[in-house]
């Protein structure tokens, strides 16, 4: 009914709504294309600064559009840059969705701090302060404000529990995991100083 008549907000949603869909798509064929094989992960030589340095470009606009104040910041002295061997398609795809998933969750005018950093053998990029992992309502902590009136003794609390993530984002996060696995890695969320 968009298409039909004058309607450009009516259309403008019809094609958010393809576009959302058209990603969603995307994501479950290379998570069942790579789920199965690990053919896919060529051997290509990739130094992850220059390559997180693309992907972010390719964000870029997102962050912008959300004000959000970005800083990329390489802990890794220049002559021990680190170096994978990998695809670089499937790599860029994994640095993308993280990137994607970090900003989206960084709220409208907030700082997202992203690392790269070495620990021996491993590599490690670190999406501060973003909470980009699928939210889990058993993994959900609730800190209490110690000034807050307490509940009454004998009456329950209810607490509304985050909503459950899209079915883009956790198959993006799948798809992640996935690949990182392929490569002796892992994505993961952790907490520092509360």
């Amino acid at each position: 009914s968009a298409m039909e008549g004058d309607n450009p907000e009516g259309f403008k949603k019809a094609m958010e709504s393809v576009s959302v869909v058209a990603d969603t798509v995307n994501r479950l064929v290379d998570l069942a294309s790579i789920w199965e094989s690990e053919d896919l992960l060529a051997h290509d030589r990739l130094e992850i600064w220059p390559l997180l340095n693309e992907c972010w470009l390719r964000q870029e606009a997102q962050a912008i559009s959300k004000k959000l104040t970005v800083r990329l910041i390489n802990r890794v002295v220049d002559v021990d840059l680190p170096v994978v061997y990998s695809s670089h398609y499937w790599l860029a795809r994994v640095i993308n969705e993280s990137l994607w998933a970090a900003i989206k969750a960084v709220p409208n005018g907030g700082t997202l701090d992203i690392e790269l950093r070495q620990m021996g053998p491993r590599i490690l990029i670190v999406f501060k302060n973003s909470g980009m992992g699928p939210a889990r309502a058993s993994d959900a902590t609730l800190l209490a404000d110690p000034n807050a009136e307490q509940p009454a003794q004998g009456k329950a609390e209810t607490v509304k529990a985050p909503p459950p993530p899209n079915a883009k984002d956790l198959i993006g996060f799948h798809l992640c995991q996935r690949i990182l696995s392929l490569h002796g890695g892992q994505l993961r969320e952790d907490e520092e100083d509360g």
